[in-house]
């Protein structure tokens, strides 16, 4: 069944008073939704996916690896490799606490080297799971960005170029 149907209408977050927990850089994009067809929605174990986030997470020496489809209002796990518990049943988190909305705005890979001091993201995620560094590469349906391939770490660091094509290539 696909995951999105009812997600596509969930209410807009808000930002938090003080430290931004909530950061929506995306606002309303109704046209997205024709990028993502039915079978990409399916909950369904993906196999070739789960190789490709088991490969990411071993290749760049990281405990977190996701391909993350970014939707109106959450961030969805197609595959996923080290998640807390929390997450892997979940399956998805807001997509006002993600970083993967960067990719997507963008269409670029985006990259967090510590995001206890980055202004740029929203904290839920650094605050709850203390989620330090990532670094996300995009992914296309029909030349449209659906979300990423990404890979999260709980210290902080940078990654090098060979990395970042390591990430690219598996994209």
């Amino acid at each position: 069944r696909p995951f999105a149907a009812a997600q596509l209408e969930a209410p807009v977050a808000k930002a938090t008073f003080g430290a931004l927990d909530f950061v929506d850089v995306l606002g309303p994009r109704p046209e997205r939704r024709e990028a993502f067809p039915p079978e990409l929605l399916a909950e369904t174990t993906d196999a070739e996916l789960q190789d490709i986030v088991e490969s990411a997470s071993h290749a760049l020496e990281t405990p977190i690896a996701l391909v993350s489809l970014v939707l109106d209002q959450v961030q969805w796990f197609k595959a996923h490799y080290g998640l807390p518990p929390d997450l892997a049943a979940a399956r998805a988190t807001r997509r006002d606490v993600s970083f993967c909305q960067f990719v997507v705005r963008d269409d670029a890979p985006f990259e967090v080297n510590d995001a206890h001091t980055d202004d740029r993201i929203p904290q839920h995620l650094p605050k709850e799971y203390d989620v330090r560094s990532y670094l996300g590469i995009p992914i296309h349906v029909d030349e449209t960005v659906v979300g990423s391939l990404c890979v999260l770490d709980v210290k902080p660091r940078s990654f090098s170029s060979e990395e970042r094509a390591r990430l690219q290539r598996l994209a």
